[in-house]
């Protein structure tokens, strides 16, 4: 996942973090921060400009920001309320319809994280919704048809 930002001051701010391992790395025009500890990066000096320490707070999915001295950076923004509504309701649909307990909750989860990472990296809000309907409809078509399929399987043993 990555995310690029103008400046007027450190020019394009680049930040980009792994999927899978959670690893951040952030570019100022191109050059790597160095990583001090979980949260501080620095800019190493040259012969033209000082050290630079960037302290960040927050990761892609949950919003994150960059503070320089007593400058905030906002590098991606928080997740709107549209977007927890629409990346959950297929992984609420599926534990309605499809699968409950231990191990629908933790697919449920799963769905539901995966939804707010997709709505969050669509721009279009009618792509966001496409998206959260069309998954949702196939998740009630699935589950009518497993419960018609329960129902009938339930008339045969009688």
């Amino acid at each position: 996942m990555q995310a690029t930002v103008s400046h007027p001051t450190y020019g394009l701010i680049t930040y980009q973090e792994s999927f899978w391992t959670g690893k951040k790395t952030f570019l100022f025009d191109g050059i790597p921060l160095v990583k001090i500890d979980k949260t501080t990066y620095e800019l190493p000096a040259t012969a033209d400009s000082p050290a630079i320490t960037a302290t960040v707070k927050g990761n892609f999915i949950m919003g994150l920001t960059m503070t320089i001295g007593d400058e905030v950076i906002l590098l991606t923004e928080k997740p709107a309320v549209s977007d927890y509504i629409l990346g959950g309701l297929p992984a609420v649909l599926f534990l309605i319809f499809i699968m409950q307990g231990a191990i629908g909750g933790a697919i449920a989860c799963v769905m539901a994280m995966g939804g707010l990472i997709l709505m969050k990296t669509r721009p279009n809000m009618k792509q966001k919704l496409l998206i959260s309907l069309g998954s949702s409809a196939v998740i009630v078509v699935i589950g009518v048809a497993l419960i018609l399929y329960a129902i009938y399987v339930a008339s045969q043993i009688q």
